[in-house]
Protein backbone atom coordinates (compact mmCIF):
# COMPACT_ATOMS: atom_id res chain seq x y z
CA UNK A 1 0.00 0.00 0.00
CA UNK A 2 1.57 3.84 -0.93
CA UNK A 3 1.66 5.75 1.55
CA UNK A 4 3.22 8.51 0.65
CA UNK A 5 1.15 11.74 -0.54
CA UNK A 6 0.32 12.37 -3.92
CA UNK A 7 3.01 15.24 -4.68
CA UNK A 8 5.96 13.81 -3.48
CA UNK A 9 4.84 10.77 -4.98
CA UNK A 10 4.93 13.03 -8.56
CA UNK A 11 8.49 14.23 -7.49
CA UNK A 12 10.71 11.23 -6.43
CA UNK A 13 11.85 8.45 -7.63
CA UNK A 14 10.84 6.40 -4.32
CA UNK A 15 7.57 6.29 -1.85
CA UNK A 16 6.61 4.94 1.37
CA UNK A 17 4.79 1.47 1.39
CA UNK A 18 3.73 -0.94 4.00
CA UNK A 19 3.40 -4.31 3.03
CA UNK A 20 -0.23 -6.23 2.49
CA UNK A 21 -0.26 -9.85 4.15
CA UNK A 22 -2.60 -12.64 4.73
CA UNK A 23 -1.46 -13.14 7.95
CA UNK A 24 -3.95 -12.03 11.05
CA UNK A 25 -3.29 -10.25 13.60
CA UNK A 26 -4.87 -8.37 16.52
CA UNK A 27 -1.88 -5.53 17.14
CA UNK A 28 -3.08 -2.47 16.53
CA UNK A 29 -0.70 -1.87 14.03
CA UNK A 30 -2.03 -4.35 11.39
CA UNK A 31 -5.31 -2.96 9.92
CA UNK A 32 -7.65 -5.15 8.25
CA UNK A 33 -9.11 -3.87 4.52
CA UNK A 34 -12.20 -5.35 2.86
CA UNK A 35 -12.37 -7.18 -0.03
CA UNK A 36 -12.04 -4.80 -3.28
CA UNK A 37 -13.14 -6.01 -6.62
CA UNK A 38 -12.80 -5.25 -10.16
CA UNK A 39 -15.44 -4.48 -12.34
CA UNK A 40 -16.52 -7.98 -13.28
CA UNK A 41 -16.27 -9.26 -9.47
CA UNK A 42 -12.43 -10.52 -9.39
CA UNK A 43 -10.98 -10.29 -6.55
CA UNK A 44 -8.53 -8.03 -6.66
CA UNK A 45 -7.21 -6.98 -3.00
CA UNK A 46 -7.62 -8.49 0.51
CA UNK A 47 -5.84 -8.87 3.44
CA UNK A 48 -4.26 -6.66 6.12
CA UNK A 49 -1.94 -3.58 6.21
CA UNK A 50 0.90 -4.11 8.25
CA UNK A 51 1.89 -0.64 8.94
CA UNK A 52 4.83 -1.87 11.69
CA UNK A 53 6.99 -2.43 8.46
CA UNK A 54 6.54 1.03 6.66
CA UNK A 55 9.77 0.97 3.48
CA UNK A 56 10.95 3.29 1.39
CA UNK A 57 10.53 1.65 -2.21
CA UNK A 58 11.67 2.39 -5.80
CA UNK A 59 8.66 3.08 -7.49
CA UNK A 60 9.87 1.04 -10.14
CA UNK A 61 9.11 -1.90 -8.02
CA UNK A 62 5.34 -0.98 -8.20
CA UNK A 63 2.84 -2.48 -10.40
CA UNK A 64 -0.21 -0.01 -11.79
CA UNK A 65 -2.63 1.33 -9.32
CA UNK A 66 -5.15 -1.36 -8.34
CA UNK A 67 -7.77 0.39 -5.99
CA UNK A 68 -8.33 3.36 -3.18
CA UNK A 69 -9.25 2.38 0.21
CA UNK A 70 -12.62 3.32 2.12
CA UNK A 71 -12.42 6.62 4.18
CA UNK A 72 -12.71 4.36 7.15
CA UNK A 73 -9.69 2.19 6.43
CA UNK A 74 -7.76 5.25 6.02
CA UNK A 75 -8.49 6.36 9.55
CA UNK A 76 -7.33 3.57 10.65
CA UNK A 77 -4.67 3.45 8.62
CA UNK A 78 -3.82 6.54 9.78
CA UNK A 79 -3.92 5.34 13.54
CA UNK A 80 -1.71 2.44 13.08
CA UNK A 81 0.82 4.81 11.17
CA UNK A 82 1.00 7.14 14.49
CA UNK A 83 0.95 4.09 16.97
CA UNK A 84 4.05 2.49 14.55
CA UNK A 85 6.27 6.09 14.87
CA UNK A 86 5.36 6.40 18.38
CA UNK A 87 3.40 9.98 17.74
CA UNK A 88 0.33 8.99 18.77
CA UNK A 89 0.98 10.33 22.23
CA UNK A 90 1.91 13.43 20.43
CA UNK A 91 -2.23 13.37 19.33
CA UNK A 92 -3.66 11.81 22.49
CA UNK A 93 -1.65 15.07 24.29
CA UNK A 94 -3.40 17.75 22.34
CA UNK A 95 -6.63 15.66 21.75
CA UNK A 96 -6.50 15.60 25.99
CA UNK A 97 -5.66 19.70 25.72
CA UNK A 98 -9.09 20.01 23.72
CA UNK A 99 -11.17 18.26 25.70
CA UNK A 100 -9.92 20.39 28.42
CA UNK A 101 -10.47 23.73 26.79
CA UNK A 102 -13.98 22.06 25.90
CA UNK A 103 -14.56 21.68 29.22
CA UNK A 104 -13.41 24.60 30.78
CA UNK A 105 -15.79 26.55 28.18
CA UNK A 106 -18.57 24.84 29.07
CA UNK A 107 -17.89 25.61 32.67
CA UNK A 108 -17.52 29.34 32.21
CA UNK A 109 -21.12 29.17 29.80
CA UNK A 110 -22.55 27.24 32.81
CA UNK A 111 -21.15 29.71 35.44
CA UNK A 112 -22.34 33.20 32.54
CA UNK A 113 -26.08 31.35 32.45
CA UNK A 114 -26.31 31.29 36.32
CA UNK A 115 -24.94 35.04 36.94
CA UNK A 116 -27.16 36.19 34.25
CA UNK A 117 -30.44 34.42 35.97
CA UNK A 118 -28.93 36.18 39.41
CA UNK A 119 -28.91 39.22 37.69
CA UNK A 120 -32.29 38.89 35.78
CA UNK A 121 -34.12 37.86 39.64
CA UNK A 122 -32.23 40.62 41.39
CA UNK A 123 -33.46 42.82 38.42
CA UNK A 124 -37.00 41.64 39.40
CA UNK A 125 -36.93 42.58 42.99
CA UNK A 126 -35.54 46.65 41.38
CA UNK A 127 -38.54 46.57 39.69
CA UNK A 128 -41.18 45.41 42.40
CA UNK A 129 -39.20 48.04 44.12
CA UNK A 130 -39.59 50.88 42.02
CA UNK A 131 -43.46 49.84 41.29
CA UNK A 132 -43.94 50.17 45.21
CA UNK A 133 -42.42 53.63 44.78
CA UNK A 134 -44.17 54.58 42.14
CA UNK A 135 -47.41 53.36 43.75
CA UNK A 136 -46.93 55.07 47.20
CA UNK A 137 -45.43 58.07 45.65
CA UNK A 138 -41.75 57.47 47.46
CA UNK A 139 -39.23 59.89 46.50
CA UNK A 140 -36.72 56.86 46.91
CA UNK A 141 -35.68 53.85 48.20
CA UNK A 142 -34.99 55.04 51.87
CA UNK A 143 -38.14 57.16 52.28
CA UNK A 144 -40.11 53.78 51.43
CA UNK A 145 -37.80 51.88 54.28
CA UNK A 146 -38.58 54.43 56.49
CA UNK A 147 -42.21 53.93 55.74
CA UNK A 148 -42.08 50.22 56.34
CA UNK A 149 -40.14 50.60 59.67
CA UNK A 150 -42.60 53.02 60.94
CA UNK A 151 -45.60 50.84 60.01
CA UNK A 152 -43.71 47.63 62.08
CA UNK A 153 -43.66 50.24 64.85
CA UNK A 154 -47.41 50.95 64.76
CA UNK A 155 -48.73 47.42 64.59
Amino acid sequence: MVLQYNSANRTSPNTLVAPITHTTSTLPIVVPIAEKKDSSGKLILDGNVLLGNITCVSKARLSDYITDLSADEMKAVDKAISLSLGINHHYQTLQNMYDDKLQYIEKLKSNRTLQQADLDSKQQQLDKFQELLDTYHFSDIQNLADFLKKSQKEM
